[in-house]
């Protein structure tokens, strides 16, 4: 959501862009209010915490 808010802005009133924008995020924007109407729940976050993850795989020279 928040990248398609900053999309929005940097697009100004340029009607073309605002289209695609809109077909675009549509999807993610309609995801967003079924989540939130069907929701009747408060979310708290506890804790945050960050980790590195790393596999066999992975090479840092």
């Amino acid at each position: 959501m928040t990248q398609c808010l900053d999309s929005i802005q940097k697009i100004g009133n340029n009607k073309e862009l605002c289209f695609i924008a809109s077909v675009k995020y549509n999807h993610i924007i309609q995801n967003a209010l079924t989540v939130l109407g069907m929701s009747d729940k408060v979310f708290t976050v506890r804790g945050k915490s960050e980790h590195n993850l790393s596999i066999p795989s992975d090479y840092f020279p």
